[in-house]
């Protein structure tokens, strides 16, 4: 038998490698819950244009006026996306769908991606108006039940800028409905400068057309209505459009990717019952529009209400049919 030296245990050997280890995994639990801390995992989102069938851990991290929030502001609180300021890690791109409410994530490729969102208020309707002081001369309070705040005049004062455009103040519209029967007062406004009359000079975008292609004359199947509230011009897109070339109905395009409503522009406009009365003559009085705007004479059966958020000019308004949104005042 071979008899060999007892060599005793070096506990602090032990103990200073077991410390160092131990402050490792310190600092890298410190490094990874900086990091992901304040990101909530959230799968309840909708991935375009992305390659990753399941995300998994894609994670989320809110701040509202710069301030960080457990949860996004909800919809109809004020708030929108800020692009500008808002980002995702792995080249992804965060987009807030104002219909569903829910983050969309564009380029998506990996997991393990992480994204930022600002939300900034958005501008109340009052903020588009003009100072009212200076140009009390084209204001009129019209003869109607409403008794709504017009402007008048061809050379009034009354531009602002919405989508990135240049626009005109139509008046104050008292006792909106917004389709629920609920009544309130909104701001209505009218393109000016606008890419889409152009278009419709251009290609002869006829409203009374069908989204297949057919006369109806009815607005309620319109395919400007839906161009307009569904299609190309809501979602800033390019679409598919029927015009007239030369008494042949063509199938075209529409490119409205830089004319069309922002994701900011569409949280400032509300549903709103449009009325489709019709006037037996062209002759008239402004006054006698209004009231058969809103009365039940229509063609062959058509809708007398429609309810939507964006239409066209009424008669009693005076002008082009150019877009013309309603927003809440």
């Amino acid at each position: 038998m071979k008899l060999e030296k007892f060599k005793e245990r070096n506990n602090k050997k032990i103990g200073i490698v077991l410390f160092t280890v131990c402050c490792i995994l310190l600092i890298a639990g410190v490094y990874f819950y900086s990091s992901f801390a304040i990101y909530e995992q959230n799968q309840n989102f909708n991935v375009i244009n992305g390659t990753v069938e399941d995300p998994g851990d894609l994670y989320f991290a809110f701040y509202v006026d710069d301030i960080i929030s457990k949860t996004m502001p909800a919809k109809g609180s004020g708030y929108i996306l800020d692009t500008e300021k808002s980002s995702c890690t792995n080249g992804a791109t965060p987009l807030l769908n104002t219909d569903s409410w829910n983050i969309e994530i564009d380029n998506l490729t990996t997991t393990h991606t992480k994204c930022t969102l600002y939300f900034k208020s958005v501008p109340l309707a009052t903020d588009y108006i003009i100072s009212l002081a200076d140009t009390t001369d084209n204001l009129i309070y019209d003869e109607t039940v409403d008794n709504n705040l017009r402007y008048i005049g061809y050379a009034t004062n009354n531009y602002v800028s919405f989508n990135d455009q240049t626009w005109r103040i139509i008046g104050v519209m008292n006792n909106v409905d917004d389709g629920t029967g609920n009544k309130e007062t909104r701001l209505k406004i009218i393109g000016s400068e606008y890419q889409l009359y152009v278009l419709a000079t251009m290609f002869s975008l006829n409203w009374d057309y069908d989204v297949s292609g057919n006369y109806d004359n009815d607005w309620t199947s319109s395919q400007l209505m839906d161009l307009l509230n569904n299609g190309a011009y809501w979602n800033r897109t390019t679409g598919n459009y029927y015009y007239d070339n030369n008494g042949t109905i063509t199938n075209g395009t529409v490119d409205l990717t830089s004319a069309g409503l922002t994701e900011e522009a569409k949280t400032l406009i509300d549903d709103a019952v449009w009325y489709l009365g019709g006037a037996p003559s062209a002759n008239t009085t402004v006054i006698d529009f209004y009231t058969l705007e809103r009365g039940t004479t229509v063609y062959e059966g058509r809708p007398t209400t429609w309810i939507g958020k964006v239409g066209l000019m009424y008669p009693s308004e005076v002008g082009a049919p150019i877009c013309s949104p309603l927003l809440q005042l």
